[in-house]
Order: C-alpha cells, then sequence, then structure tokens
C-alpha cells in the first residue's frame, strides 16, 4: 500500500505542475497582439497602435544684421570724423548653428491589434493622437510638439525718437540741422570731461547722482551719434525643418534653401542656397530571426508585443560645404520589429521611446 502511494505522489505532482502550467498557460495567452494588414483587420475586438515612423527634426540658427543708415551720414566724416558708417539700409544674413533631434509620427504599414480573449483583463494601453504605442500598463505624458519660437521682427531702425533740441528742429536745411546736433554731441562730451574731472560747476550731491548723469550723458550721446554713423542691430531667427530618412531612398535631402539677403526660403526657391540634410543608415542586423510570415512561424504565429529595435542613422547638416551639425542618432526605419514574450502584457508595464518605438523601461506589475 505504501509502495502505491509513493508511486502515485510523483504522478500526482506532474499533473498538478502540469495543470498549473496550463493555467499560467491560458492567461498570458488571454492578450494576444497580431498585425493589421488592412483596415478591416481593425474594425473590432481590440486596441490598434502603430509603431513610429522616425523624424529628424532640425533646428536652424540663422542671424541677422539689419544695417540703418542715418538721416545725416553724408556729414559724419566732415563734423564728427567718423569713417565705420552706414551709409544705405540693408539686412545681411548668415547661418550660425543647427542641431538635431528626433521625433516620431505614426507608420501605418507597421499596425498591431491588441485583443484579451478568455475573459483575459484587457491591459491599459496608451497611444499618441496619431496612434503610436506609447505605453502598456503605465502612465507616461503625451509628447508634445515644439513650441514655434516667437520670432522677433526684422526691420530697420527708427531715429523719430531722439531727443533733439528745438534750435535743431528750428532749421531749414539738412546741413544746418546736422551742424547743431554735431555741436550738441561735443556739449556732452565736454559735459562728461568735467564731471569725471570733478569740476565744482559740474559737481554733483553724491556717488550715485554722478552714475546716473554719466549714463544719461552715454545714452544721449550714443542716440545722437547714430544720426550720423548709423545703426546696426543683430536679430536671432529660428527655425525648425522637418526630414524623413528613408532607408531606401536618397541620402541627402534639401529642405530648405537660405538667402544672404532674405534669410529662410522655400526649398523650390532657386535664389537662395541650399541647405543639405545627409543621412547615412547603418546596417540593419537582423534582430527579429522569427518574423511574421515565415516558415518557422506559420505553426506558431507571433502573438507578443511588437516592439522597435532601432539602428544608427549618421546625420550631417551642411550650409553648402561648411558642416553645421554632426551627429549620430537612433532610427526606426531601418530597425527591426521584435517581439516580446506573449505574456508580457499580464504582468508587466512596458514604455516605448515614442520617436524610434524601442523599448525604454519594462517593469513588473505590482501584485495585488
Amino acid at each position: 500500500m505504501k509502495k502505491m502511494l509513493f508511486r502515485a505522489l510523483p504522478l500526482s505532482a506532474a499533473l498538478l505542475v502540469l495543470c498549473l502550467c496550463d493555467v499560467m498557460a491560458k492567461g498570458d495567452g488571454g492578450v494576444t497582439v497580431s498585425p493589421v494588414a488592412q483596415d478591416a483587420d481593425a474594425a473590432n475586438g481590440g486596441v490598434v497602435y502603430a509603431l513610429p515612423r522616425t523624424v529628424l527634426r532640425v533646428k536652424l540658427t540663422a542671424q541677422a544684421v539689419v544695417e540703418t543708415a542715418g538721416p545725416f551720414y553724408q556729414y559724419s566724416t566732415r563734423l564728427l570724423n567718423l569713417t565705420d558708417v552706414v551709409t544705405q539700409n540693408a539686412v545681411r544674413w548668415s547661418l550660425v548653428s543647427a542641431d538635431v533631434e528626433t521625433v516620431g509620427v505614426a507608420d501605418y504599414s507597421r499596425r498591431f491589434k491588441v485583443s484579451a480573449e478568455g475573459g483575459a483583463a484587457m491591459p491599459t494601453i496608451r497611444l499618441s493622437p496619431d496612434g503610436v504605442l506609447l505605453a502598456a500598463n503605465a502612465d507616461v505624458c503625451q509628447p508634445s510638439p515644439a513650441p514655434e519660437p516667437r520670432q522677433p521682427e526684422v526691420r530697420f531702425a527708427d531715429f523719430s525718437g531722439v531727443p533733439l533740441s528745438q534750435s535743431v528742429l528750428s532749421r531749414t536745411s539738412k546741413a544746418a540741422m546736422a551742424d547743431d546736433v554735431a555741436q550738441s554731441i561735443y556739449a556732452l562730451r565736454s559735459a562728461r570731461v568735467a564731471l569725471i574731472s570733478g569740476d565744482r560747476e559740474a559737481s554733483l550731491p553724491d556717488a550715485g547722482a554722478l552714475v546716473y548723469a554719466l549714463e544719461q550723458i552715454s545714452r544721449l550721446e550714443r542716440q545722437h551719434v547714430e544720426l550720423f554713423a548709423g545703426r546696426r542691430d543683430t536679430v536671432t531667427v529660428v527655425r525648425y525643418v522637418d526630414v524623413v530618412p528613408d532607408y531606401d531612398g536618397a541620402n541627402s535631402q534639401i529642405p530648405i534653401r537660405f538667402s544672404e539677403t532674405a534669410g529662410f526660403v522655400d526649398a523650390l526657391d532657386l535664389t537662395g542656397k541650399p541647405v543639405y540634410v545627409d543621412f547615412e543608415f547603418s546596417d540593419a542586423a537582423k534582430l527579429n530571426a522569427l518574423p511574421d510570415g515565415s516558415k518557422q512561424r506559420k505553426s506558431e504565429p507571433l502573438k507578443g508585443l511588437r516592439y522597435c529595435a532601432p539602428g544608427c542613422l549618421a546625420v550631417r547638416v551642411l550650409d553648402r560645404n561648411i558642416s553645421l551639425c554632426q551627429k549620430t542618432v537612433l532610427c526606426s526605419q531601418n530597425g527591426q520589429v521584435a517581439e516580446l514574450p506573449s505574456g508580457i502584457l499580464a504582468t508587466h508595464s512596458v514604455v516605448l521611446d515614442p520617436a524610434t518605438g524601442a523599448l525604454v523601461s519594462i517593469s513588473a506589475l505590482a501584485k495585488r
């Protein structure tokens, strides 16, 4: 009797293990992920998500030097002995720097449907507004589009606010007005010398008053001198352009052009010089050894969560032949679609990179 009991115990234990494995398999296998080949496949019975297509967002920074000629520039040498004078209005543009970051847009050729069967609980799925999978069983912040920076207005200077005396404004000729303004500049300079040298007639009660007086004299002198020498104002302008690298396409694009007189212009406007975005894909590693549709998978189709294992992309931004930026980023276009274990959605939280579809984190769910 004892022998029979000892023989039955291993058999009972084996049956118990098989039952537990079967229950676990049914619980894990209740949530499946299947590819969506056409819109009809996404009609009912699950949540459809897309993997992202990586976009290169190129940030271009330019500077505009706005040169405004003063109203008395013709008399600048004779009256003030100035040589570096703006003689005509002009805007001179230069492209100073570039940077590249990656963002993602939905790749609707790589869509998948998450379904729950057999009474299994549906996992929490977080999607971007265009349907890119952000996370499963985890709370993440929605990626917000980069705000377009407020662009300063590029315009010529206005000299109407320069305080002029009544004697200057009452002159009937420009030459006479210029002569009076020049005399005012010399008077301001003489006042500065008197204050600095400690002239008793020009003395002030304390150091604070002296500093304030010198600042006001310098401001007035600068405004009056600008009537002769003109002004040069520098304005910084930032522009964003998006480039979608294609693994099977050309490895160089011209998303925008740049003119030294007009700044950023359209890519088709030949008045500007081309701004090139060159990229070079690394060899895509065959990370997904058993992809969908392979002979080995016909008997055992993929059911786990799909994510992207991105490849490297070398990017250069060129102003004609001058390199503005060079860096390496991850790109989903030359990556591979990989699979997590089919039961992962029942036991773990998963977070993906919205720009590349790569895994960011996997963590076990807290037991209830």
